[in-house]
Order: structure tokens, then C-alpha cells, then sequence
């Protein structure tokens, strides 16, 4: 799979787990499922532009990141269910836990 992407100006470089790719410049590269999966994630964080993929690494990372709509939905559904209400006990469980325990946590 190929991808092309141009790392943002103001940034000094964008890092991830395939190498280091200096800010204010393009790059096209030989991208795994996972490399698709990290380009999409940061083109939709923000820190990449101008990303295009060939077909194959378009339908990947189409998959990569979920759409707001998609997550309202999942919000809606775990609110609705009390699984929302039930992570954010877990979670302020474990940071008081963690607390306890002396960690930075």
C-alpha cells in the first residue's frame, strides 16, 4: 500500500512507530495496515495534511479512525445503558487507587 502525506510547518517533525518525517515537507511511503492506521490518525488529529492513499490503503484507513457521527452514536448507546456511568466509576476508582498507592497514574 502507498500513502502520500505532508507533515505540518509549524511542527519540527511528526514520529510514530515507522520513523521520524521532518515538519514542512512530503513524504510517500510503503505503508502496512498499521502505518495506514497511525497516517490516518494523525491527518485526522491534525499534525498531517495533503495525505492521500492508493485504493488499497484508502479502504484501510477509512476504517482507522471513527467518524463523530459513529461516536455520538456509541456515546448515546453507552450513556443510555449506564456502561458510560460505569467506566467513569471504574476509572475514578482506579486514580484514587493509584493515588493511594503514591503513583502519578
Amino acid at each position: 500500500m502507498k500513502a502520500k502525506f505532508g507533515v505540518r510547518p509549524d511542527l519540527d517533525f511528526w514520529a510514530c512507530e515507522y520513523g521520524q518525517f521532518p515538519g514542512g515537507s512530503a513524504h510517500e511511503v510503503e505503508a502496512d495496515k498499521g502505518f495506514v492506521h497511525q497516517i490516518a490518525s494523525a491527518h485526522a488529529h491534525g499534525s498531517l495534511v495533503d495525505v492521500s492513499y492508493d485504493a488499497a490503503a484508502a479502504k484501510v484507513a477509512a476504517q482507522a479512525v471513527e467518524s463523530e457521527e459513529d461516536s455520538l452514536k456509541a456515546l448515546a448507546k453507552a450513556q443510555a445503558s449506564g456502561d458510560w456511568q460505569a467506566g467513569n466509576v471504574e476509572q475514578y476508582e482506579l486514580g484514587q487507587a493509584a493515588r493511594a498507592e503514591g503513583s502519578d497514574e
